[in-house]
């Protein structure tokens, strides 16, 4: 009797001991699932803002969000019965599809949802900006790569952070191996620096002499780029005037000289008879003129052609 006595308390107290530990328990685990939930949307989302680059954030959604709810989930564009969230700023929706019958959607799957929409939302938006702009920065790569011209672009510190296919061509020297002291990057960075310095654009011409010792002749417009009011570097657009100058050359040349023999022609005559009476008012001197002319040099062309007077005129 005294044995049964003594173990009543303990019988009573049994079963409010099993409820407290399995409360305990059920904390416990609730607990860790909370921390799991969290540390899973931590990873979800460093998952989904990393395939903004490559387009693939509505399927890396659609997987961890199956993963985080236990179930199937996908990216739809109309809602359907169930479990289903909307995502903010996109005609589409999140909507788990299947799900384990054993799994029971509680408050917390559903906030869980909704969090993972959130951060479907903003990754889609920021992943269409990257695509535009990934897209725009293509198109100005290929442009600046077909000009003939040469496109340099600078920090504010003089460091080149650009140089198109021409300019590379042009100066001998690559966006790597842009030395400031090498002779013909220094040459460059001149205009440049002094652009940097007043923040207005410069219009010049140059000479750079390469390493084989031939000489190129630029023109070429800097100027700088501006973040509002901030002068935030500067972009130089040059072309070489080799052909430019040659053909002015050869039309200055032309304007003197007669195209047949060479020689100075009427217009470079009076240019040097004007200089030379200049010169004598002057000085109180005196010019002289000398006069040649070919005798009977009409009877040759009228008898043999102005194809033979050419020839003789020319020998």
């Amino acid at each position: 009797g005294l044995a049964t006595c003594s173990y009543e308390p303990a019988s009573a107290a049994a079963p409010i001991v099993f409820i407290l530990l399995r409360q305990v328990l059920a904390g416990h685990f609730e607990a860790r699932r909370d921390r799991d939930r969290v540390l899973g949307l931590l990873d979800a989302a460093r998952d989904i803002h990393g395939a903004m680059s490559d387009g693939q954030v509505p399927v890396t959604v659609e997987k961890v969000a199956s993963r985080l709810l236990r179930g199937e989930v996908r990216v739809v564009p109309h809602p359907t019965s169930g479990l289903s969230a909307p995502v903010p700023e996109h005609p589409s929706w999140l909507v788990v599809t299947r799900r384990d019958p054993g799994e029971p959607v509680d408050q917390a799957d559903v906030q869980l949802l909704h969090t993972i929409a959130a951060i479907a939302g903003g990754a889609i938006t920021n992943a269409e900006l990257y695509s535009e702009v990934h897209k725009k920065r293509l198109e100005m790569q290929a442009i600046l790569g077909n000009l003939a011209e040469g496109v340099c672009a600078f920090d504010t510190h003089g460091r080149p952070t650009f140089l198109n296919a021409a300019a590379e061509t042009l100066l001998g020297l690559t966006l790597d191996d842009f030395d400031p002291k090498h002779p013909i990057a220094a040459e460059i960075l001149a205009p440049v620096r002094r652009c940097l310095h007043s923040g207005t654009p410069l219009d010049a011409s140059m000479t750079l002499i390469r390493a084989d010792g031939t000489s190129l002749p630029l023109s070429y417009t800097c100027a700088p780029t501006r973040d509002h009011d901030r002068v935030d570097g500067a972009v130089l657009a040059f072309r070489d005037d080799t052909e430019r100058l040659s053909y002015e050359a050869q039309l200055a040349h032309h304007a003197f000289h007669d195209q047949l023999t060479g020689l100075a022609n009427r217009a470079l005559f009076n240019d040097r008879l004007d200089q030379a009476l200049r010169r004598d008012v002057r000085r109180c001197g005196g010019s002289a003129v000398l006069f040649a002319d070919v005798d009977r040099f009409k009877l040759i062309n009228d008898s043999l052609g102005h194809q033979a007077g050419d020839r003789l005129l020319t020998e």
